[in-house]
């Protein structure tokens, strides 16, 4: 649980480092579907995409991390909600087993800042890779 608290403390100091998995989805794919699904509120397509090394995910730390979100959310609307999200490049390691993912998010107000994602393969689905 001690690298759940490490991502809490991520997911509040920004927006930038969210990442996600999906059954057939590319991580450049997901990367955009996370940052939609926190601007829409739906953080449950966001928090099941953690990749938890084994460790699963209480109640109360879903709670915890939806409340941490929601604040991330309050930032991008802030910002005049997501205009789009750009992905520039994927780079999927020799072994196959991790990718980055490096992308920019372009707000409502014209601002555009950078999003790179670390994501690794676990039981052949794209998760996020925290704590590193």
């Amino acid at each position: 649980m001690r690298k759940l608290a490490f991502l809490f403390t991520v997911l509040a100091a920004s927006t930038t480092m969210f990442f996600a998995c999906g059954n057939d989805e590319a991580p450049g794919d997901i990367t955009e579907k996370v940052y939609l699904s926190i601007a829409d509120g739906e953080y449950d397509y966001v928090i099941d995409r953690l990749d938890t090394k084994g460790d699963e995910i209480t109640t109360e730390d879903r709670e915890k991390l939806k409340k941490m979100l929601e604040m991330s959310k309050g930032q991008i609307e802030k910002k005049g909600g997501i205009k789009k999200v750009n992905i520039l490049k994927e780079e999927i390691a020799e072994d196959g087993k991790s990718c980055t993912v490096h992308a920019e998010v372009a707000y409502g107000n014209g601002d555009k800042e950078p999003a790179n994602s670390r994501f690794v393969k676990t039981n052949g689905n794209w998760m996020i890779n925290v704590g590193q």
